[in-house]
C-alpha cells in the first residue's frame, strides 16, 4: 500500500499554499527591513563625513583680547548708594549717658 502524500520520484514535497504565501511575506518584510537600515547607515556616513569636512576647512573665529584691566581702588557699591555704613569711622554724637543709679532694673523672678 502507498502513501498518497510522498512522491515516488526525488520531487521534493508540496507545501501547502498558505505556508508559501507565509515565507514570502517575510523574506519581503526581512528584504525591506535589511535596505532600510543600509539607508539609514548611508544616510549617517554622510551626515559625519559632511561635519568632518566642514570642521577642517572652517576658519577659526577671530579672537578678541580683553582690555588690560586698570588699577582702581576697591569701592563698596553698597556703601556708595548708602545700604551699608562706610568704611570711613563716623563721628559719635553726643548721646546722655546712663549711669549705674538711673538704671532700674527688675526684680528677679523666681
Amino acid at each position: 500500500m502507498a502513501i498518497a502524500d510522498t512522491p515516488s520520484s526525488g520531487e521534493p514535497p508540496r507545501t501547502a499554499p498558505g505556508r508559501r504565501s507565509q515565507a514570502l511575506y517575510r523574506l519581503q518584510v526581512g528584504g525591506i527591513g535589511l535596505g532600510f537600515i543600509l539607508l539609514v547607515i548611508g544616510i549617517a556616513n554622510a551626515v559625519i563625513d559632511r561635519a568632518q569636512e566642514v570642521e577642517q576647512t572652517a576658519v577659526p573665529e577671530a579672537k578678541i583680547d580683553p582690555p588690560a584691566p586698570t588699577e582702581t581702588p576697591a569701592s563698596d557699591p553698597l556703601a556708595e548708594i548708602g545700604v551699608v555704613p562706610s568704611p570711613e569711622p563716623a563721628t559719635p554724637t553726643p548721646t546722655t549717658s546712663a549711669t549705674a543709679d538711673n538704671v532700674s532694673t527688675p526684680p528677679p523672678s523666681e
